[in-house]
């Protein structure tokens, strides 16, 4: 048996309704970070198109997880509204995810802060809550 991994990072957990999401809400300025996963100019219409081909069930993910030996990852949610214009990954995807599988999975929320500090911490603080009452 491999060692198992205690933790790792999903940046994109693969999910149907986080790939959809994907699809219609990548920023324009981010393009480029796909040149690195493509080797290939990426283009929007290019990711519509294979955003939800590359869907897994999350139970296929969890399988995957499995046999990787991975016990914890951390999901991320990504707000990049003030400076890249959209928000790929909302936390209120990430959210239910993390909730239902809180062995699992480490949320990690994304905020933008440069719009609203102050609704920010808010967010983050009403997520925590949510949590929290979940877990006891």
């Amino acid at each position: 048996m491999a060692t198992p991994v205690i933790d790792m990072w999903a940046p994109i957990l693969p999910v149907p309704e986080i790939m959809t999401h994907i699809a219609h809400n990548f920023p324009d300025a981010m393009l480029g970070y796909l040149r690195v996963f493509w080797k290939q100019q990426p283009s929007q219409e290019g990711l519509r198109a294979g955003a939800p081909a590359m869907a897994r069930s999350l139970d296929d993910v969890l399988a995957a997880l499995d046999a990787a030996g991975i016990t914890r990852s951390l999901i991320t949610g990504f707000d990049e509204k003030s400076t890249a214009g959209r928000t790929f990954v909302p936390n209120e995807l990430i959210a239910p995810i993390a909730e239902g599988h809180p062995a699992r999975f480490i949320p990690f929320a994304g905020v933008d802060i440069m719009i609203s500090p102050s609704a920010s911490a808010r967010g983050l603080r009403d997520s925590a809550r949510r949590q929290e009452q979940s877990h006891g």
